[in-house]
């Protein structure tokens, strides 16, 4: 099962990242979501399925420059600016990158050796980067340090599916990858407590 569970984050990383030509076709042609239903019935975790999309334009709208509000799916604007209970000028305060939570990241990364590709200096805590790495932990078969990592860095989402549905108008694919994610999370969440 942690097979599986490594492959589930590693989709769900891609799927938040900018689509390549590949992505885009795997997406059309139906292999990402055959992929998905594939490992979320060996987890029994059932979701809609996904129809036709522009996920270009799907992309573009919700991440680049959409009317209205740009979703950034990072963990530190879910958190608290620190997490030391010191004053400070953003002290509890939400909405800003480079948190506490970015440095920590940052710090644990560098002590691996991983180097962050340009597009995430600013955002180590990227959503993107926290899937990859929890799928990384599960291959190396590091289990107990992946719960650590859920519950210290994954337990955020659950605020961001909730801005998601209330604050954004999503397409049919980012409807339908918040909704395994959200299913998988949840997964996760009970199996590690």
């Amino acid at each position: 099962m942690r097979e599986i569970r490594a492959e589930m984050y590693g989709i769900m990383a891609e799927c938040f990242r900018e689509p390549s030509e590949s992505f885009i076709e795997d997406v059309n042609e139906g292999i990402l979501e055959t992929e998905v239903s594939e490992l979320l019935h060996s987890l029994n975790i059932t979701v809609e399925g996904l129809g036709q999309v522009d996920l270009e334009a799907e992309y573009y709208n919700l991440f680049v420059n959409p009317q209205g509000q740009r979703l950034v799916p990072v963990e530190s604007i879910y958190r608290p600016w620190t997490m030391s209970d010191e004053e400070s000028i953003l002290g509890k305060t939400k909405g800003y990158l480079m948190s506490d939570w970015a440095m920590h990241l940052m710090n644990v990364y560098e002590d691996m050796g991983i180097e962050l590709p340009a597009e995430y200096q600013s955002k180590p805590d990227h959503l993107t980067l926290e899937l990859e790495f929890m799928a990384l932990l599960l291959q190396l078969g590091e289990e107990e340090v992946s719960k650590q990592f859920f519950r210290d860095h994954l337990d955020w989402l659950g605020d961001l599916f909730t801005d998601v549905k209330e604050r954004y108008s999503l397409g049919p694919f980012y409807t339908y990858v918040f909704g395994v994610l959200e299913a998988f999370w949840r997964h996760e969440k009970d199996l590690i407590g």
